[in-house]
């Protein structure tokens, strides 16, 4: 797996790229157990599109799930944990066709940025695909890394696009 990069060192870069910081809201410290409370949409995850926004809302219900499994040593817990890695890839995979179309029709400059994090993500499904079918699921593993990709991409990354996609929509 790659070396994740922090939020301290996006934060640094995008400072860097376009001279702003991006105010991170405060329910966002978390304990090593559970994701942050993300269960209920905020405005601020809005990128100010409504189908983006409805693709968002659905993979944070995605990214729920996980925090509700349980797993119990057995082979329905680890179907259940295989649907949902199913169900995580497959509609992001989905989403990201989506948003990268978005992206192309205004000529986003960042979209080929986009698109690596969005092949970063599949990647990383995958790998946590392959795990699960050698061993047991890593649960807070994987939450870990949802919690991160939802900071990092979708409220840093994606929030990069707002202002430029809402001037030419």
């Amino acid at each position: 797996m790659k070396t994740p990069v922090s939020y301290g060192d996006k934060l640094t870069c995008i400072m860097l790229t376009f001279g702003v910081v991006p105010k991170m809201p405060a329910h966002f410290q978390t304990d090593q157990e559970r994701m942050p409370d993300l269960s209920d949409w905020r405005p601020e995850y809005s990128v100010g599109h409504l189908t983006l926004d409805t693709q968002h809302q659905r993979l944070l219900a995605l990214c729920k799930r996980v925090s509700a499994y349980e797993f119990r040593r057995d082979k329905q817990s680890l179907e259940e944990f295989h649907n949902i890695l199913n169900d995580l890839a497959a509609y992001a995979s989905m989403h990201f066709q989506t948003e990268e179309a978005v992206l192309k029709a205004v000529d986003y400059p960042a979209l080929a940025a986009q698109k690596q994090e969005h092949d970063a993500y599949s990647e990383s499904l995958v790998e946590f695909m392959f795990d699960a079918i050698h061993g047991e699921p890593d649960k807070l593993r994987l939450q870990r890394y949802l919690e991160t990709w939802w900071i990092d991409h979708i409220l840093v990354s994606d929030m990069a696009y707002k202002t430029y996609l809402l001037a030419r929509s």
